[in-house]
């Protein structure tokens, strides 16, 4: 039986158009989530007036140290992302047994190639950098109320951290929950 084509790698340059692509997707359906269904007409007018495909191609070129953007490809096509940042400052958990180092700032997939594995790939491939850069644990932001992104990260291993914050969206505010996981070399 043959193998679905299917990887992660590091990002390029060239990738930006897809990115933002999915990136666009992603913010529109997160700010549905969070109201009731509907985006008001200025925050998708925001996102259409956005150059993020630009965004995308500096990031990628000037990515800062410890720092990581993969994509993930389904038969050498972009089909979803994830960015791994270090934090400021490290944070600790809240049960004080660990130390978060670094914030997940994007993973998302492509609406048509969602639930075939993708997210998981994206995520080892954090996970791996995050453990090579001598992060002991990672953060991540999910919509509240958004219940498919909780349950992938509760089945990843991440558990609440405790915060929420209120981002404005054009007058409107969307609330996030905050999610921690420790890289596995670290867990014990």
């Amino acid at each position: 039986m043959p193998l679905p084509d299917v990887s992660v790698r590091p990002a390029l340059a060239e990738d930006a158009e897809a990115l933002w692509a999915i990136q666009r997707s992603a913010l529109t359906e997160d700010i549905a989530a969070a109201f009731g269904g509907q985006v008001p007409d200025a925050a998708r007018q925001l996102i259409e007036e956005t150059d993020g495909t630009s965004s995308w191609r500096q990031t990628i070129k000037s990515l800062p140290k410890n720092s990581a953007v993969v994509v993930a490809l389904r038969a050498n096509r972009v089909v979803g992302y994830g960015t791994l940042v270090p934090l400021p400052e490290p944070v600790q958990t809240p049960d004080g047994h660990g130390v978060i180092h670094a914030e997940i700032t994007g993973l998302d997939v492509r609406g048509a190639d969602q639930r075939a594995g993708h997210g998981s790939r994206l995520l080892a491939a954090l996970m791996d950098y995050a453990d090579t850069f001598g992060f002991s644990g990672v953060a991540t932001w999910a919509v509240a109320g958004e219940e498919s992104r909780t349950r992938f990260l509760i089945s990843a291993g991440f558990a609440p951290l405790g915060i929420k914050r209120d981002l404005d969206v054009v007058g409107q505010v969307l609330s996030q929950v905050g999610w921690y996981t420790l890289t596995p070399a670290r867990e014990s």
